[in-house]
Parts: structure tokens; C-alpha cells; sequence
């Protein structure tokens, strides 16, 4: 009895010792902690049922029996009360322990979080804020707020009117529209406004700005102010450069064309003063002054002309010889006559070709019904060395299209220089098929693409990434302004330009897209009417105009 005596208390001191264990160690795994919960238990109950057999068989009374009984019992319940105590307690503690390093580690990832925070808001170039809605007074500010614009961030926090009341008076008003609107619809908003600073000149400041709710449920607006006077000053540096690149562009087709125009006609006044050359020279050796002679001859003899016509040697020759001249004079005036209308061609070939400049003379943003197919053809008039030379092929692969409104002459200018391009690339040394090939394609979905393919000496791949760069040029007397302007002008109506080459010796295509805006079918209807010859008609050239 003794025994069982010691081993119920032994168990009784294991369980402190078990709760002392698992309150030092936690993150003990499961199983082990239901066996430390356990091992105390089983010598427990086998000690308190021992210790009630043994009583059992000392007291044969029926009431010592009862009171033994339940004294067993309760000490099988006391150890299974303490079993369940233990397992409470150290669940209880491990949940305990888990909180406080979620906790730790949630404490540890906000304090990370707002070191970078920390960090992102000290590097912004500009000032984070936060202004009530109503007053539009400023309710917090970072530190970037201490010497923005020249002021402290006390001045910036002084009232709720300072920033209003620095604003151009030009642009409040847009500002405090874009604000309201924010305000009205929950969403976010940008100005770019000119704002003064403590020198008393202008920032360029560009806010953006986000309306949120705050804890309470409030409207709030936060945002930040960037100072981008550097930033407004370079874009409109670039804008007026790239303005005058576009003039630039306009001059230089301008130029190529009024180039292409001088050639023509000095090739055709090369051709008139040779022709007026040898016309002088055949007036001055006609026969038409031994006429002359003939005539004072027979006036020295004209009071008796019958018997000088047959008597006198001279006399009796002259009819003849008039017969002879009258002939001569008649095949020389034919021969003049042809060549003073070789002439007037000359010259009407020199009007056509001036008035059709003069007509893609006018203000580049003028937009009209444009014939693409005659475009191309006005394009070789005035490129015309094209025409003219017997060895270039020039194919047209032209697909019905409607009548476009775009800038006439621009669209000439880019494409009088690509054809000049083409024309240079199929004259180059080496190549042996000069062929040029003009194409209009089927209107694609939102673009109109036009292009201009030679089979000429080509381009390399390391020049085709270059081709339409500012003064790049592979040409020796090229100065390497005509792709990259004509790339302008495409781009200016709304189009690109492409260049495509499989390599030296392999030809090259040059591409136009742009997207189509078709002429209104009354416009169209108008113009597609049979017109008389004029500048603005595709111009033919003189079949005997020679070559330069």
C-alpha cells in the first residue's frame, strides 16, 4: 500500500515537472508532448487502482468499502484532471507563443516596410502631401518640403490660401477645375501650372493628386509636387526643334523638287540652243541671197529680158538655176519649219514643267482630292531624267484607289525623292537589270501604303538601320538630308516611312503608310470628270526632248 502510495504522488510531482518541461519548450512536437502527458498518467491510475484492491481486502465493511472506493476514484480522477490541466495549459502556451512571433514578425516587416518607405519618400525628387478637401489647407508634408520653390516647409504650412495665391492667375482656374472634378468623382488627376517662387520667378510644377478616404471615412486628397521647369524647358526645346526640322524638311523638298525642275529645263534649253544654233547656221548658209543676184541681173537686162533669156550665156542659165533655187528654198523652209516647231515644244515642255511646280508651290497644309496614280506621274515629270533614259524600265503596279485628301505637295516632294533615290541606286556601277517599280496597293484596314522598288546596288544592313538619319548619305555628292525629310513629311501626315533591303547588290524598296482619308464621292465625282491639259494634269514629255 505504501508503494502505490509513492508512485501516486510520484506522478502527481512528474506532471509539474511535465508542465515545467513544455512551458520551457513550447515548440515541442505533438506526439512528444502527448507522450509527456501520458507517462505521468498510466502509474497514476495503475498506483490508485492498486492502492483500492489492496484496501479491498483489509476492510470487509461495506461503508469502509464505499469511502475507499470513491477515495480511489477520486484520485484517478485527480491524476486525469491534471493529464487535462497540463495538456490545456501548454496548448493554451503554444498558442500563446505563436501569436508573439506572428507579432514579432508582422512588428519586424512593418518596421521594414517603413524603413522603405522611408526611403522612397526621401528619394522623390518632388513633395509628397496630404491637404484637406475644404480648406485646401495642407495637412502634412515630406521633407522634401524644406526649401522647394525657396520656401520652408513652414511657409508652405502657414495658411491654407499660400499655395492658391502662388499659382499663375492663367492657370488657377484650370487647376481648381481638375481639383473639383477629382473631388466629384473619387478619382485621380494631373496639372502642369506655373507656380512662383520665393525669387519671384515662375517653376513649371506638375501635380498629381488622388482623392481617398481616410480612417474615419472622410475624403482626404494626397499626391505629390514635382518641380519639371527642366524637364517643360527641354520638351519645348525639342518641339521647336523638331518645328524646325519639319520647315527644314518642307525647304528641302521644296529644293529637290525645284532641283529636279532647274535640271528639266536646263536640259531642254541645252536642246534649244542647239537647235537654235543650227537654225541660225542654215539661215546664213541658204541659198535664198544668190537669189538676190539672179533678181539684179535681170534687172540690169529688164528692157529687153526676152533677148537676154536667149541670147546671153548667163541669160540663158538663169531659169534653170531659178527652178534649182525655188526647190532648195522650199525643202530649207520645210526643214526650218520642223526645226521652229522642235522649238515651240522645247518651250511648251519648259511651261509645263514650271506651272506644275508652281501649282506644288502652295502652303504645305493645304489638303485636297489627290489621284495617287497621277501623283506618281506628276512625280516622274518632274524627275525626268527617268523618262527620258532608254535603259530604266519603269513598271507601275497601280490598284484602283480612291481619290485621297492629303497634302498634294508634300506627298510630291517625298516622292520625287524617292524616285531620285531610285534612279541613282539602278544607275550605280555593277548593276545590270535598271529596273524601277511603282506600286499602289489595295487599301488595308486604316492605311493607304504607296511604294517605290528598284533593283539596284542596295543597301547593307548596317546602313538600313541608318538610312534615315540626319546627313547620313552614301552618295558621294549627297548631302543626306532627303530620306531623313522625307521621313519627316510622312510623319507629319500622320504616316511612316520604311526602307527594306536583303543587302548590297540585292535592290531596295522604300515604303509609305499612312492612314487614308478618302475625298467626300461629290469631290471625287469632280475631279475624275476628263479635265483640259494643266499644271495640275499629269505632264507628258516631248518625245525628242534629249537626254542630259
Amino acid at each position: 500500500m505504501f508503494s502505490s502510495l509513492v508512485l501516486m504522488f510520484c506522478s502527481l510531482l512528474a506532471y509539474t515537472t511535465v508542465a515545467g518541461v513544455l512551458a520551457c519548450r513550447p515548440t515541442l512536437a505533438g506526439r512528444f508532448r502527448i507522450l509527456l502527458i501520458l507517462l505521468p498518467l498510466a502509474p497514476g491510475l495503475w498506483s490508485a487502482i492498486h492502492l483500492a484492491s489492496t484496501l479491498a481486502g483489509r476492510f470487509q465493511d461495506e461503508g469502509t468499502m464505499t469511502i475507499v472506493s470513491g477515495s480511489c476514484l477520486l484520485a484517478a480522477l485527480t491524476m486525469l484532471f491534471c493529464a487535462a490541466l497540463v495538456a490545456v495549459f501548454t496548448g493554451l502556451l503554444k498558442r500563446s507563443h505563436e501569436r508573439e512571433r506572428v507579432m514579432s514578425e508582422m512588428a519586424a516587416e512593418l518596421e521594414f516596410e517603413e524603413a522603405q518607405t522611408s526611403l522612397v519618400v526621401n528619394s522623390i525628387s518632388g513633395v509628397l502631401w496630404r491637404r484637406c478637401p475644404e480648406s485646401g489647407r495642407f495637412l502634412s508634408l515630406s521633407p522634401q518640403v524644406d526649401g522647394f520653390l525657396g520656401y520652408t516647409g513652414a511657409e508652405w504650412e502657414s495658411h491654407a490660401a499660400f499655395a492658391k495665391e502662388r499659382i499663375h492667375p492663367q492657370d488657377l482656374q484650370r487647376v481648381e477645375a481638375a481639383r473639383k472634378k477629382a473631388l466629384d468623382t473619387g478619382g485621380r488627376y494631373q496639372s502642369e501650372y506655373r507656380f512662383k517662387r520665393k525669387d519671384g520667378t515662375y517653376a513649371v510644377v506638375c501635380e498629381d493628386g488622388v482623392v481617398l478616404p481616410d480612417a474615419a471615412g472622410h475624403k482626404t486628397v494626397c499626391g505629390v509636387m514635382k518641380d519639371i521647369t527642366q524637364r517643360h524647358a527641354q520638351s519645348e526645346m525639342q518641339k521647336r526643334l523638331h518645328k524646325q526640322q519639319v520647315a527644314a524638311a518642307h525647304e528641302a523638298g521644296r529644293a529637290e523638287i525645284a532641283k529636279s525642275v532647274l535640271h528639266n529645263i536646263g536640259n531642254v534649253l541645252t536642246s534649244l540652243n542647239v537647235s537654235v544654233k543650227l537654225h541660225v547656221e542654215k539661215i546664213s548658209a541658204s541659198r535664198a541671197s544668190n537669189l538676190g543676184k539672179a533678181v539684179r541681173l535681170m534687172r540690169e537686162h529688164e528692157d529687153n529680158l526676152a533677148r537676154f533669156f536667149e541670147e546671153h550665156p548667163q541669160g540663158r542659165r538663169l531659169p534653170g538655176y531659178l527652178i534649182s533655187v525655188s526647190d532648195h528654198l522650199a525643202a530649207e523652209n520645210r526643214q526650218l519649219y520642223l526645226d521652229a516647231m522642235g522649238m515651240v515644244q522645247h518651250i511648251e515642255h519648259m511651261r509645263d514643267v514650271i506651272a506644275l511646280q508652281q501649282v506644288h508651290g502652295r502652303a504645305a497644309q493645304v489638303e485636297e482630292a489627290v489621284d495617287l496614280a497621277i501623283l506618281f506621274e506628276q512625280a516622274l515629270a518632274l524627275e525626268g531624267d527617268l523618262l527620258r533614259d532608254r535603259d530604266i524600265v519603269i513598271e507601275r503596279n497601280f490598284a484602283d484607289m480612291p481619290l485621297l485628301l492629303l497634302p498634294r505637295n508634300l506627298m510630291l516632294q517625298v516622292l520625287v525623292n524617292l524616285l531620285s533615290n531610285a534612279r541613282y541606286a539602278v544607275s550605280a556601277a555593277g548593276v545590270k537589270e535598271r529596273r524601277i517599280i511603282l506600286s499602289i496597293l489595295q487599301p488595308l484596314p486604316g492605311s493607304v501604303i504607296m511604294a517605290v522598288q528598284d533593283t539596284g546596288c542596295g543597301i547593307s544592313k548596317s546602313n538600313l538601320k541608318r538610312i534615315f538619319t540626319h546627313g547620313f548619305t552614301t552618295r558621294k555628292d549627297g548631302n543626306g538630308f532627303g530620306l531623313h525629310h522625307a521621313a519627316l513629311l510622312v510623319e507629319e501626315m500622320g504616316g511612316t516611312l520604311k526602307a527594306q533591303s536583303d543587302g548590297e547588290g540585292c535592290g531596295s524598296s522604300f515604303i509609305v503608310e499612312f492612314p487614308p482619308r478618302f475625298a467626300p464621292p461629290a469631290m471625287a465625282a469632280a475631279l475624275r470628270a476628263p479635265p483640259n491639259h494643266s499644271p495640275g494634269a499629269s505632264v507628258k514629255l516631248p518625245a525628242s526632248a534629249p537626254a542630259s
